[in-house]
C-alpha cells in the first residue's frame, strides 16, 4: 500500500478490507444475493484467495469454471471494491471513493503495475531500490515471487525449504530452486549449523526431514550436545493429551521445576481450549500468550466502524456494522429495504436516509 500510494500509482485512495471486514462483506453478499449459504463465507473467501494466488497459471481460473455459486458471489466481491477503477485513468463523480483493497489485491495490482511499468512504476523502484532482501523465502507464493523478479534484477533471498509451512494456501518453496536460474550469478551460501536446538533434536529433525522431496540436500549440525531426549507419544484424543500434558506439568513442578519455567506450544488457539480445561482442573498456574488482538474486540470494531464512515459516508459495510450498535430497533426486513432503496437510486445508505 505504501508503494502504491508514495510512487503515485492509481487514480483512487486505498483503503484496506481486512480479513473481519472481508466476513462481513461476504455476508452481505450472500445476504443480498438470497444465498443460503452462511456456513461458507470462510470456504468462499478462502477460495477468492486462492484464485488471485494463482492468477500466473489456468488452474487460478478453475473454481470459475466449475462452481456456479462461487462464480457469482466472486464477481458480486470484486463488483463491490470497485478495484478495476484504480489504474484507470477516466474520472468520475466517484473519482475520490477509496478503491476496497482484501490483502491479495495489494500483491496482485502491484504486480500488474509492475509488469506494465504504470506511470514508470517499475522504473522508479529500480531506481529507489537496488537490491531487495526476502525473508523466509520458502514461504513465497506464485506471486510473490513474481513481485520479486520484476521488482529488483539483484537479489538477497534466506530461507530453508525444508521449512516451508504455508503450502495450504500457496507457498512454493521451490522458488529458492527457481532463482538460480532467474537470476545471474546467483551465489549460495549453506547455513548448516544449529545453535537453537540440542543435539537430540536435530538429529531427529533430520532423520525424519531426509526424506523429503525436491529438498536441498543438507545436514544440520548441532552445536549445543546432549539435551534430552524426544519422545513420541501417541494419545486418544485432544482431551487426552491435555490431560497428560497437565500430569507431565505437575510431575516437572514436584521434580523442582518452576510452572515459569515451562510452556505448551500449539498451531492453533483452539487447541489451547483442552488444556486450558486441564490446568484449571488440576489447579495449575497458566496464561495464555497470542490470543484475542485488542482489534478483533467488539467495540474496537465498531469504533472503527464509525471513524470509516465519518471519513467515507459511502462506506455501506461500515453502515451496516454500527446501524444497530448500540440497538436502535431496526430490523433485518428494514435493513434490508434501506439497502434495496439505495441500490435503487444508486445511492449509499447513508444517503439514502
Amino acid at each position: 500500500r505504501r508503494l502504491l500510494t508514495e510512487f503515485k500509482v492509481g487514480s483512487r485512495p486505498i483503503e484496506i478490507l481486512d480479513p473481519v471486514r472481508q466476513v462481513e462483506m461476504m455476508s452481505d453478499i450472500l445476504n443480498s444475493l438470497n444465498i443460503e449459504e452462511h456456513l461458507r463465507k470462510n470456504h468462499l473467501l478462502s477460495n477468492i484467495s486462492r484464485t488471485k494466488m494463482e492468477l500466473l497459471s489456468e488452474k487460478g481460473f478453475k473454481l470459475l469454471r466449475e462452481d456456479k455459486i462461487f462464480q457469482e458471489v466472486y464477481k458480486e466481491y470484486e463488483k463491490r471494491k470497485k478495484l478495476k477503477f484504480f489504474l484507470s485513468a477516466k474520472h468520475s463523480k466517484e473519482l475520490y471513493d477509496p478503491v476496497l483493497f482484501d490483502f491479495d489485491d495489494l500483491l496482485t495490482v502491484t504486480l500488474k503495475a509492475l509488469k506494465d511499468n504504470h506511470n514508470g512504476f517499475r522504473d522508479k523502484l529500480r531506481h529507489a531500490f537496488k537490491t531487495v532482501l526476502v525473508d523466509e523465502s520458502q514461504d513465497t507464493n506464485k506471486i510473490q515471487y513474481a513481485l520479486v523478479n520484476h521488482f529488483t534484477a539483484s537479489v538477497f533471498m534466506v530461507g530453508d525449504i525444508d521449512q516451508c509451512i504455508y503450502g495450504f494456501r500457496g507457498a512454493d518453496a521451490l522458488n529458492m530452486r527457481r532463482a538460480s536460474s532467474d537470476f545471474k550469478d546467483l551465489k549460495r551460501l549453506e547455513l548448516n549449523r544449529n545453535y537453537r536446538s540440542t543435539e537430540h533434536i536435530v538429529s531427529a529433525a533430520n532423520g525424519v526431514i531426509q526424506y523429503n522431496l525436491d529438498r536441498f540436500d543438507k545436514v544440520g549440525v548441532p552445536m549445543n550436545k546432549g539435551g534430552s531426549k524426544v519422545r513420541v507419544v501417541t494419545l486418544s484424543s485432544d482431551f487426552g493429551e491435555a490431560d497428560w500434558i497437565a500430569r507431565e506439568y505437575q510431575e516437572k513442578r514436584r521434580a523442582g521445576v518452576m510452572w515459569s519455567d515451562m510452556a505448551v506450544l500449539f498451531r492453533t488457539n483452539r487447541q489451547s481450549q483442552p488444556i486450558q480445561h486441564a490446568f484449571a482442573k488440576l489447579k495449575i498456574p497458566y496464561e495464555v500468550i497470542g490470543g484475542f488482538s485488542f482489534y478483533d474486540r467488539t467495540e474496537v470494531k465498531d469504533i472503527l466502524a464509525y471513524l470509516r464512515l465519518i471519513l467515507n459516508p459511502a462506506d455501506n459495510l461500515s453502515f451496516r456494522r454500527i446501524v444497530n450498535a448500540p440497538k436502535r430497533g431496526i430490523a433485518d426486513a428494514s435493513l434490508k429495504e434501506i439497502f434495496r432503496l439505495a441500490s435503487d437510486g444508486k445511492m449509499s445508505a447513508m444517503e439514502m436516509l
